[in-house]
């Protein structure tokens, strides 16, 4: 399974230390997969909404972001509601926004290179498109050498 709490590690020396931990425990060859958010720059604050049905359930997630001057941290902040068959359950609300690093490929190519992996490839989403400057995430695959 691909780490995605790699964005929460918000400085850069903390994201090596973590790589270094990883290269401990992660033989030559084996292989690492981080997942963290990417979006292009948002001059705004930014509310989008994703709703799911199942069964009688339906769970909406309001999420309202936005990235700082230099594009390097995302802050998000989401709103949760659920109902089922019709009766609706308290709303959860984040308090404050959570910063999260949005990496670049040069970025992370430099940790991971520091940390003896290699970089294989680059995804913008799970489906293995390439990424791009348009794509939601930055999936990186390494290998350990």
């Amino acid at each position: 399974a691909p780490f995605s709490g790699f964005s929460y590690l918000c400085s850069l020396a903390d994201a090596l230390q973590t790589l270094n931990r990883f290269r401990v425990r992660i033989k030559n060859g084996g292989i690492l997969i981080l997942d963290t958010p990417y979006s292009k720059i948002i001059k705004q604050k930014k509310t989008e909404t994703e709703k799911v049905k199942r069964g009688t359930m339906t769970y909406e997630v309001v999420h309202e972001y936005y990235t700082d001057k230099n594009n390097d941290f995302i802050f998000i902040k989401c709103k949760h509601k659920r109902s089922i068959n019709g009766t609706e359950f308290p709303v959860i609300k984040d308090k404050r926004f959570v910063k999260l690093r949005m990496y670049m490929p040069d970025t992370i190519t430099a940790l991971l290179e520091k940390s003896k992996f290699k970089p294989i490839a680059f995804y913008g989403s799970y489906d293995k498109k390439r990424f791009s400057k348009s794509s939601p995430r930055l999936i990186t695959v390494a290998q350990a050498m």
